[in-house]
Protein backbone atom coordinates (compact mmCIF):
# COMPACT_ATOMS: atom_id res chain seq x y z
CA UNK A 1 0.00 0.00 0.00
CA UNK A 2 1.38 3.45 -1.00
CA UNK A 3 2.35 6.16 1.63
CA UNK A 4 3.10 9.96 1.28
CA UNK A 5 6.21 10.82 1.80
CA UNK A 6 7.45 14.69 1.26
CA UNK A 7 8.91 15.43 -2.02
CA UNK A 8 8.87 10.91 -2.71
CA UNK A 9 6.67 9.78 -5.35
CA UNK A 10 5.63 6.25 -6.08
CA UNK A 11 7.67 4.55 -8.65
CA UNK A 12 8.07 0.51 -10.04
CA UNK A 13 11.57 -1.61 -10.13
CA UNK A 14 12.58 -1.96 -13.59
CA UNK A 15 13.74 -5.52 -12.24
CA UNK A 16 11.25 -7.45 -10.08
CA UNK A 17 8.37 -4.80 -10.62
CA UNK A 18 7.21 -4.20 -6.77
CA UNK A 19 6.29 -0.54 -6.04
CA UNK A 20 8.95 1.42 -3.98
CA UNK A 21 9.38 5.31 -2.92
CA UNK A 22 11.79 7.26 -5.37
CA UNK A 23 14.89 7.76 -3.01
CA UNK A 24 14.91 4.11 -3.05
CA UNK A 25 15.69 3.00 -6.28
CA UNK A 26 19.08 3.37 -7.49
CA UNK A 27 20.44 3.13 -11.04
CA UNK A 28 22.34 0.35 -12.33
CA UNK A 29 24.98 -0.16 -14.91
CA UNK A 30 22.62 -1.60 -17.20
CA UNK A 31 20.80 1.90 -16.84
CA UNK A 32 17.53 0.43 -15.05
CA UNK A 33 16.49 1.75 -11.89
CA UNK A 34 16.21 -1.21 -9.40
CA UNK A 35 15.83 -1.53 -5.36
CA UNK A 36 18.98 -2.44 -3.55
CA UNK A 37 17.84 -6.28 -3.42
CA UNK A 38 18.24 -6.17 -7.35
CA UNK A 39 20.92 -4.16 -7.92
CA UNK A 40 23.78 -5.90 -9.42
CA UNK A 41 27.73 -4.29 -9.84
CA UNK A 42 28.81 -4.90 -13.31
CA UNK A 43 31.47 -7.49 -13.58
CA UNK A 44 35.00 -6.44 -13.40
CA UNK A 45 36.09 -8.07 -16.41
CA UNK A 46 33.82 -6.29 -18.55
CA UNK A 47 36.06 -3.40 -17.88
CA UNK A 48 39.14 -4.90 -19.07
CA UNK A 49 40.74 -3.50 -22.59
CA UNK A 50 42.47 -6.23 -24.10
CA UNK A 51 45.98 -5.12 -26.14
CA UNK A 52 45.39 -5.96 -29.53
CA UNK A 53 47.75 -8.35 -31.16
CA UNK A 54 49.73 -7.44 -34.22
CA UNK A 55 47.52 -8.63 -37.56
CA UNK A 56 50.97 -8.80 -39.85
CA UNK A 57 54.01 -11.06 -39.48
CA UNK A 58 57.79 -9.89 -38.84
CA UNK A 59 58.95 -10.18 -42.09
CA UNK A 60 57.34 -11.70 -45.50
CA UNK A 61 58.81 -12.29 -49.16
CA UNK A 62 57.60 -11.47 -52.34
CA UNK A 63 55.27 -14.76 -54.03
CA UNK A 64 56.96 -16.70 -56.63
CA UNK A 65 56.10 -16.61 -60.16
CA UNK A 66 53.91 -19.23 -61.39
CA UNK A 67 55.76 -22.57 -62.84
CA UNK A 68 53.98 -23.69 -65.55
CA UNK A 69 54.43 -27.52 -66.19
CA UNK A 70 54.35 -29.00 -70.02
CA UNK A 71 51.83 -32.07 -69.48
CA UNK A 72 53.48 -35.31 -70.27
CA UNK A 73 52.73 -36.79 -73.81
CA UNK A 74 51.88 -40.46 -73.53
CA UNK A 75 53.44 -43.03 -75.97
CA UNK A 76 52.86 -46.62 -76.14
CA UNK A 77 56.33 -47.40 -73.99
CA UNK A 78 55.16 -44.51 -71.18
CA UNK A 79 51.94 -46.58 -71.20
CA UNK A 80 53.70 -49.43 -69.85
CA UNK A 81 53.52 -50.37 -66.10
CA UNK A 82 57.09 -51.36 -65.93
CA UNK A 83 59.52 -48.95 -63.18
CA UNK A 84 61.90 -47.61 -64.77
CA UNK A 85 60.16 -47.31 -68.43
CA UNK A 86 56.27 -46.11 -67.76
CA UNK A 87 55.75 -42.19 -67.06
CA UNK A 88 53.72 -41.20 -64.26
CA UNK A 89 50.35 -40.36 -65.06
CA UNK A 90 50.58 -42.46 -68.30
CA UNK A 91 50.73 -45.81 -66.88
CA UNK A 92 48.30 -48.40 -67.23
CA UNK A 93 48.04 -51.83 -64.97
CA UNK A 94 49.03 -55.05 -66.81
CA UNK A 95 49.94 -53.16 -69.81
CA UNK A 96 52.62 -54.31 -71.82
CA UNK A 97 53.66 -52.52 -75.53
CA UNK A 98 53.89 -55.79 -78.17
CA UNK A 99 57.39 -55.39 -80.33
Amino acid sequence: MPTFKMGQYNAVCDRCGLEFKSSELIKDWQGLMVDAKCYEQRHPQDLIKIKPEKAIPEWVRPRPADVYVVPVQCTLQGNQGVAGVGVAGCMRVAFVTPY
